[in-house]
């Protein structure tokens, strides 16, 4: 869930978001429309931080991701959003820009196991009482199937 609180926005004296409330739920889909230069691409980048608000409150899964502290990149693997013409790559289709996030995550996990496995391997050559070898959990065919899911 995401809750907007109060969300302001200001490039000078300009007010772009004024005062902005809302809650989105999980699973909703949500359409921000309204004329040119109303501020919807200034809210939905404010929404997944890739630019400061003002002022306000953006909470998501109860945590303030407007907040310095947070490590805003584990938040943004749970939220989706698209932009219409928008700093898309220009080299990728429509769908191939949408599907980079869920690859990316599918990827990491991949490299997470692959560097886990190589460590474990290091350690069982490494190891002094074969007695103690660490099994590996996964095989490379396991993986890539994992990450094709």
């Amino acid at each position: 869930m995401i809750d907007v609180i109060d969300l302001k926005k200001q490039y000078g004296s300009l007010e772009v978001l004024r005062g902005i409330t809302n809650t989105i739920r999980e699973g909703e889909k949500v359409a921000v429309i309204g004329p040119s230069g109303s501020g919807k691409s200034t809210f939905l980048r404010c929404l997944n931080c890739l630019e400061d608000p003002t002022s306000g409150q953006i909470i998501f899964e109860g945590v303030d991701i407007a907040d310095m502290k947070v490590d805003i990149n584990i938040h943004r693997r749970h939220m989706g959003m698209v932009f219409q013409q928008f700093n898309l790559f220009n080299n990728k289709t429509v769908i191939e820009n949408i599907m980079l996030a869920p690859v990316h995550i599918k990827t990491h996990d991949l490299r997470v196991k692959k560097i886990k496995n190589f460590f474990i391997k290091i350690r069982n050559l490494f190891a002094k009482n074969k007695k103690e070898l660490y099994v590996i959990n996964t095989t490379k065919t396991k993986i890539r199937e994992e990450a094709r899911e």
